[in-house]
């Protein structure tokens, strides 16, 4: 029993490798990616960039009355009340199943956001190329006013208004929702 005991303990410390620090002369292991690195599969429901800065990393809007488009959103890190950069890109919600998959996919672009305490407003231009770099007829730019909208206990979730200026929502805006984790349109 005893070497049975032994041989497990050995089996378990040599599928573990040699602890960090043993050998200098090996390469360490590359680090995890960032959200912004993150692959699309890690990304649907990434948490914060930053521990420190909940609006850091990756988040999604979707625009459940206009379901041809959402926005893949990944934020910088930043100060709150000061402007921050980040990306967006816009795919079809309504075509889209999976988030590893995005349909009609555009090309990512910079965005701002400024954020203080419980509201946050995005803006962007409207990403006039496809992802394989084709054009795809869009213009303009959208604005994206949200507020804080979870209860407590709940993952933060943002919700309010989408306004594209050449048209598409309306000057009024339609309905917007950020959320961390990807959900399909139904």
């Amino acid at each position: 029993m005893l070497r049975f005991c032994l041989l497990c303990a050995l089996l378990v410390v040599c599928a573990c490798g040699p602890s960090e620090g043993t050998d200098e002369s090996k390469p360490s292991a590359p680090a995890p990616p960032s959200a912004a690195g993150a692959t699309e599969a890690e990304a649907a429901t990434a948490e914060p960039a930053d521990p420190d800065d909940p609006l850091a990393g990756l988040w999604w809007v979707l625009l459940p009355t206009f379901p041809i488009r959402a926005f893949r959103v990944n934020l910088e890190s930043g100060e709150e009340g000061e402007t921050r950069s980040g990306t967006w890109i816009i795919f079809d919600w309504r075509a889209t199943t999976d988030a590893e998959v995005l349909q009609r996919r555009s090309k990512q672009v910079r965005i701002t956001a400024r954020g203080s305490g419980s509201e946050l407003v995005l803006e962007g231009p409207m990403p006039m190329l496809t992802e394989a770099g084709q054009p795809n007829g869009q213009s303009g730019r959208w604005r994206i006013e949200l507020r804080r909208s979870e209860l407590p206990g709940e993952a933060p979730r943002w919700t309010g208004t989408a306004v594209h200026d050449d048209g598409l929502t309306g000057a009024e805006g339609i309905p917007a929702e950020m959320e961390r984790a990807f959900r399909r349109w139904q």
